[in-house]
């Protein structure tokens, strides 16, 4: 597992998502998204994505992001705001092809805060003990926030990244 400690007083910097599952038709229909079709989908999820990241802030996708390979990655990532963290996703095949850093898990401090980034649902972690959230994808809503882990796809929150002074608010912080 790898460790980013991160201290900062600009807290609204940091943004998690997952599951934006860019150029995949079906899950319009899997996940009974409000799009005609893959390029409303992408489009929408582009929009909203760059009304409240800026270029400075750090954004982590927590998996999923495309099935989508070679240079139409790149073209999504560009046109993105922001500074992009990739926690590998059950459907990131794309990611074997590609130069960019990515984590099966990663575990980052924000202004001591513990968090745990992990693209499926865990129901145990490190630090769970400690009070560290887990944040995680895959699982398009499918179960509730119990207090400890939080799930940051765009299908929970209403297809828009979800920034770290918010999920303060819903851990109760």
């Amino acid at each position: 597992m790898i460790k980013l400690n991160i201290s900062t007083k600009a807290e609204a910097r940091y943004w998690f998502t997952a599951d934006e599952h860019y150029g995949h038709e079906t899950m319009i229909s899997f996940s009974n998204r409000p799009f005609v079709d893959v390029d409303e989908m992408d489009g929408k999820l582009i929009q909203n994505h760059n009304s409240v990241v800026s270029n400075s802030d750090i954004v982590y996708h927590l998996g999923d992001f495309t099935f989508r390979y070679g240079e139409s990655v790149d073209e999504y990532i560009n046109q993105l705001n922001g500074k992009h963290i990739f926690i590998e996703g059950n459907n990131d095949s794309w990611i074997k092809g590609s130069n960019i850093k990515t984590y099966k898990i990663l575990k980052i401090k924000i202004n001591e805060i513990k968090i745990v980034l992990h693209h499926k649902l865990l129901f145990t972690w490190a630090g769970i003990e400690q009070g560290s959230w887990l944040l995680y994808g895959h699982e398009h809503g499918r179960f509730s926030f119990d207090g400890k882990r939080y799930d940051v796809g765009v299908d929970c929150n209403n297809y828009y990244p979800i920034n770290f002074n918010e999920l303060k608010k819903i851990f109760g912080v």
